[in-house]
């Protein structure tokens, strides 16, 4: 077989009619070519200068109209790296409520794109058990050890003392975060929350089951939202001394007040809380900040796509298994 080789950038054009529909188009030739369509509907940054003004939905539905426009323009495959995938939150039918199983529909339309010989790329998908939603695509979910991997690096790079504890942001977390230890023959403990369900975003107790006094803490979740939980449970941290608390976030979605409320904490932390590491999975124009760092997706990416090309095993060059279940 004849090895492929990536050879074009495609920027498609965003438009809007007068009613708020959707334009989207692509002016180079896409015929037999292997297309991936890069997507961040969560971010606040694109080239068109009407972005800011785009909803989470607006932004989402144009790319899926570029993914239509390169299909029915002759692509030899569509392929999507959502790296944060909308509606994966809403995986399953909320009893007595009567709402979707959002994912399942999100699924469906991205299947009917990259049908047959396509990929969906995505990073750390929210539950991974949902990944048998995509079961009939060629699917691949990046997982988070890579991750808290750099950051656990990061980390040494400062502090040659450095011995972390991996912390999950609450319970349901708390299978992922064991696994994680246990890849890197580190101790981890048990975060337990609980919730008000009749208040919105209200955590109303946060506890941590083990001793973590002068230890170095790393609490790592997969998305920050409006930054409740997180903010809870760095409080309940800080009241236990510990030596360091780093954050590793993998989806930093920053919504609402979540960044002011995060930074007054830190600030006033006395250097305890380090770091808040997140990845570029969600552009959001945070990187150049006093308490973020940005690990970026670039190489894991890339290194995927290349491996696919190629017609290689997903990410050879390096001994973890990115795509591994959690």
């Amino acid at each position: 077989h004849r090895k492929r080789t990536i050879s074009t950038q495609i920027l498609p054009i965003y438009d809007q009619f007068a009613n708020g529909e959707s334009i989207a188009t692509i002016e180079n030739s896409v015929r037999g070519k292997h297309v991936y369509l890069f997507s961040d509907p969560h971010g606040s940054w694109q080239p068109e200068k009407k972005d800011e003004l785009r909803s989470l939905n607006d932004k989402y539905m144009h790319d899926k109209l570029v993914a239509g426009a390169l299909k029915e323009n002759g692509a030899s495959s569509v392929n999507i790296v959502l790296q944060t995938i909308p509606y994966a939150r809403q995986d399953k039918s909320t009893p007595n409520k009567r709402q979707a199983a959002s994912l399942d529909i999100i699924w469906w339309e991205l299947a009917k794109i990259t049908w047959e010989n396509g990929y969906i790329i995505t990073t750390d998908l929210h539950n991974p058990a949902s990944k048998s939603s995509f079961q009939w695509t060629h699917f691949i979910n990046l997982y988070s050890w890579w991750f808290v991997k750099r950051v656990i690096e990061e980390a040494k790079k400062e502090d040659k003392d450095f011995e972390p504890i991996l912390l999950p942001a609450d319970q349901w977390w708390y299978t992922k975060i064991s696994r994680i230890a246990q890849e890197y023959s580190i101790k981890n403990l048990l975060a337990t929350k609980t919730r008000n369900y009749s208040k919105n975003n209200t955590v109303d107790d946060i506890g941590i089951i083990g001793d973590i006094e002068w230890t170095d803490i790393i609490i790592h979740d997969d998305i920050l939202d409006t930054g409740w939980t997180l903010v809870k449970l760095l409080e309940e941290v800080l009241k236990r001394k510990p030596k360091s608390i780093r954050v590793a976030i993998t989806h930093g979605l920053f919504n609402k007040e979540a960044f002011q409320k995060l930074s007054s904490l830190i600030i006033n932390s006395s250097g305890i809380i380090k770091w808040v590491y997140i990845t570029d999975t969600v552009n959001k124009n945070l990187w150049e900040n006093n308490w973020v760092k940005k690990i970026s997706t670039q190489d894991i990416i890339s290194n995927t796509i290349f491996s696919i090309f190629q017609r290689l095993p997903v990410n050879r060059w390096n001994d973890t298994d990115y795509t591994k279940e959690a």
